[in-house]
């Protein structure tokens, strides 16, 4: 590294979508005195680069950094970046692609500028060596299935919701047991590079938007979710916004034979006790639409007096849903609609918020009165 950075500053370019006073700072400490090539989103590169032997990437574009790293292969030159970027994967054999997803990922892995710096000046990508990783990372675990690496890091670092469907549309491809063993690699990678939390939220954005869709990404969904919460502790996984909805939702839609009655036990275990009743008025509620009677009889008994509003709101719609199921006034409805107008209800008791487009049950549950229960 001493060499390029003593080398003149014409053999070195620093290429960039924009001026950034830190990194220009940080780019001179490793690499000395350099061109800096402020450069537009899809600009041609490839005769800058061919002009310079040490080509350094800060802030460019997916297209810029991917051509980049081509031309640095096939050119043999010295290619170093300032902090992770995104890349595409075409056009490069699955050896590189592994070897810039390590590079990036750790990169992305590093949070202070001191590691990143070091990380640059001890580890050349061109000398990378993936074996260094493969016991650490697991590789072996996706040896069918590499696309499935750069596509976890795009997840994990830009929240590609691209790539993220690709890992869940390569898992619905594979049996049982190669299931188990990605999802394995996947929590590897998650926690290796600290973004359990954030990982999670991605998916539960992902689950909300195919939440009153058929999609079968919802169950990969729930066992991603279901992995990575037995390795977070509990006040962690409450910060999470709409945390155990996926669980919730999977569980009492799909598995009226039990299989996971176990996994939502332990979700509820995990619940602050004040909450815990709340919870428990939900699943009953939810068994309640959908049929669930595995469920129902498992929870029944754990429902206590309502002693908060939230739980006197659900309270009175489970009164409600009893009462429209006694009358079999909403059995010819979907378990999608079903839950979609349970969830704009309740949506509508927490935050007066009124939907757009109201669905059937949650003009049944809104017009029912729980007077006539009797």
């Amino acid at each position: 590294m001493d060499a390029i950075k003593d080398s003149p500053a014409d053999e070195k370019i620093h290429i960039t979508d924009q001026t950034n006073d830190v990194v220009d700072i940080i780019c001179r400490a490793i690499f000395g005195k350099c061109t800096t090539k402020v450069i537009e989103q899809d600009e041609p590169i490839e005769k800058v680069i061919e002009q310079y032997r040490v080509v350094i990437l800060s802030s460019v574009s997916k297209k810029i950094c991917t051509t980049a790293y081509k031309e640095h292969l096939a050119a043999n030159g010295d290619l170093y970046l300032l902090n992770h970027l995104d890349f595409e994967l075409d056009g490069i054999e699955n050896e590189d692609i592994f070897r810039f997803t390590i590079f990036n990922l750790e990169l992305f892995r590093r949070t202070s500028t001191r590691a990143k710096s070091k990380f640059i000046i001890s580890q050349p990508i061109k000398s990378l060596n993936i074996n260094e990783f493969n016991e650490k990372l697991n590789l072996s675990l996706i040896e069918k299935s590499p696309l499935l690496f750069p596509y976890i890091y795009q997840t994990i670092a830009f929240e590609n919701r691209a790539s993220l469907i690709n890992i869940f549309d390569i898992l619905e491809k594979q049996d049982s047991d190669s299931v188990n063993s990605l999802l394995e690699f996947f929590i590897i990678i998650i926690f290796y590079s600290n973004s359990h939390s954030s990982f999670c939220k991605t998916l539960i954005d992902y689950f909300k938007e195919i939440n009153y869709l058929e999609n079968k990404h919802k169950f990969y969904i729930f066992l991603l979710l279901n992995k990575i919460y037995g390795k977070m502790d509990p006040p962690t996984i409450q910060k999470i916004n709409f945390n155990y909805m996926p669980a919730f939702s999977y569980c009492l839609m799909e598995d009226h034979k039990g299989e996971y009655l176990e996994v939502l036990q332990k979700f509820i275990d995990t619940h602050p006790p004040l909450t815990v009743n709340g919870s428990v008025i939900l699943i009953i509620i939810y068994s309640k639409i959908f049929e669930n009677e595995r469920y129902f009889e498992e929870f029944a008994e754990m429902v206590q007096k309502p002693s908060s509003k939230n739980e006197i709101y659900y309270h009175d719609t489970l009164l409600k849903v009893e009462i429209l199921l006694k009358e079999k006034r909403f059995l010819d409805l979907s378990y999608l609609q079903r839950k979609e107008g349970l969830e704009q209800y309740i949506m509508y008791l927490l935050d007066n918020h009124t939907p757009e487009e109201p669905s059937s049950f949650y003009d049944l549950l809104i017009k029912q009165s729980t007077a006539e229960k009797t």
